[in-house]
């Protein structure tokens, strides 16, 4: 449901953006022009074109990361193999110690030894291990590569000495 909505608010998003720059260039198509203004006609025109531009390239990659979210949810999704039989019962000793209370490779047993001496483990073994992933879309670099081009371009132009 939340990428159905996101994918409408871009849709809308581009769709004014879109709409404002076609205004823009009809306003300025409209407006009296001076005999001799040769860039009020083709400005406006470019305008209205980019207008256009705009509309389509943003729709089609609203649909395109519609699409890839789409895929990364079918991606992501857990399989669970299913097993013959009633679920086993938990453990007689818990999951807080990665081994049996009282025996070697119990970790809440353990000490660290540094330099000062023995110290107490911070969680005692309650606990796993968590693997953290980092989720990148297939538009992450084209996005940060075009956003590094335009700080270069805008920085060039303005802070570049005449």
């Amino acid at each position: 449901m939340s990428t159905m909505r996101h994918t409408v608010y871009r849709f809308i998003g581009v769709l004014i953006v879109a709409a404002l720059f076609v205004i823009l260039g009809a306003i300025i198509l409209a407006q009296p022009q001076a005999q001799a203004d040769y860039i009020a006609q083709p400005l406006g025109w470019s305008i209205v074109i980019f207008g256009a531009v705009v509309l389509v390239v943003g729709w089609g990659m609203t649909i395109f990361l519609a699409y890839d979210a789409a895929q990364q949810s079918s991606r992501s999704r857990l399989i669970i193999t299913p097993r013959p039989g009633e679920p086993a019962p938990p453990t007689p000793w818990g999951m807080e110690a990665i081994g049996r209370p009282g025996t070697e490779g119990s970790e809440s047993e353990e000490r660290i030894h540094t330099p000062a001496g023995p110290v107490q483990p911070l969680f005692q073994g309650k606990g796993g291990i968590h693997t953290v992933s980092v989720t990148v879309s297939s538009l992450d670099v084209p996005i940060v590569i075009g956003l590094l081009l335009i700080w270069t371009a805008i920085a060039t132009l303005a802070f570049a000495p005449h």
